[in-house]
């Protein structure tokens, strides 16, 4: 038993498993590298599971290494979306689970509006992945892990880390227990040149969480809490940008009007969102006293 030494691992190759004409189909190594790290090999009859088997590479590894396997895919009629992963395996529990989804769209996949490629957002693909977790979740034994292998994509300009995404605690079921960084080689990016600026994404990774007694809900009701996070966030950035604006003059005291004046010229990317940034700025000035002092009608000052 190897298992993984570090939390960086580095596969040139693929291995022999796995159709190698699959497009998307991942290195053989990092599955038997999650395999020798958490499946239980001395059990003959821990299961492992694969629900988006692609191009076969779990199976092979499985077979490989004496373990017992079931593999399930979009493309032989089980969706992890909407079909009960454990009666897809007969009832029974997994030992391990391990898949690689697609990467929102960065490679279609099929037309089939089920599969998740064809995510139309990133806010449709998060809670594809949430679903998907939560079917692992309840296929799995008490103390076995589950493992999701996703990389990053910039698509139209925007970064999108799809694999941090699944570490914000609450999205995914289970105890967070290992990130394990994949180097990824023969990359497209690493093959074409780009004008200007452009750092090409070179790497992946395989969240790894473990099962243990009762699902908390608590801490699944990501919906509520990101909600509340972003509205946190959004009140707090306002905040910092009428602070900024009226450190341009920090011993001053300014009218709310002049403050939104500086606001304005300051060209805060906040302001293309919102229609009425006068009324948000005279908000903020009210609101945090303890950043904002009243100093006579009508005029602020930042507080010592």
């Amino acid at each position: 038993m190897a298992g993984f030494d570090s939390s960086v691992v580095s596969y040139p190759g693929r291995g022999p498993w796995g159709d190698n004409q699959y497009r998307g189909n991942c290195s053989g190594y990092i599955i038997k590298g999650f395999l020798e790290t958490y499946h239980p090999l001395g059990r003959r009859e821990a299961l492992f599971v694969d629900p988006m088997m692609g191009g076969g590479t779990s199976r092979d590894v499985a077979r490989e290494m004496g373990t017992p396997f079931v593999g399930l895919d979009l493309r032989t009629g089980f969706d992890v979306l909407s079909m009960s992963l454990q009666q897809a395996i007969g009832g029974r529990k997994a030992a391990t689970v391990f898949t690689h989804p697609a990467y929102r769209g960065m490679i279609k996949y099929s037309a089939d509006a089920r599969d998740m490629s064809n995510a139309p957002d990133t806010a449709t693909f998060v809670q594809q992945m949430q679903l998907m977790g939560l079917n692992i979740y309840e296929a799995l034994e008490n103390g076995g892990f589950y493992a999701v292998l996703m990389g990053f994509w910039r698509h139209e300009g925007v970064y999108e880390p799809l694999a941090s995404i699944l570490a914000f605690p609450g999205l995914m079921p289970g105890l967070l227990t290992d990130i394990i960084v994949k180097v990824q080689h023969n990359t497209t990016s690493e093959r074409n040149h780009y004008s200007g600026r452009f750092v090409p994404i070179m790497h992946e990774e395989m969240v790894v969480f473990k099962k243990g007694g009762p699902m908390n809900y608590a801490l699944l009701d990501f919906a509520d809490q990101f909600s509340r996070m972003l509205n946190q966030v959004h009140a707090q950035t306002w905040r910092n940008v009428v602070r900024a604006a009226m450190l341009e003059y920090p011993n001053l005291p300014m009218s709310p009007k002049e403050v939104f004046e500086l606001v304005m010229q300051m060209g805060a990317q906040k302001t293309s969102s919102n229609a009425n940034v006068d009324a948000k700025v005279r908000q903020v000035l009210k609101t945090y006293p303890e950043d904002f002092e009243r100093v006579g009608r009508g005029k602020y000052a930042l507080a010592n």
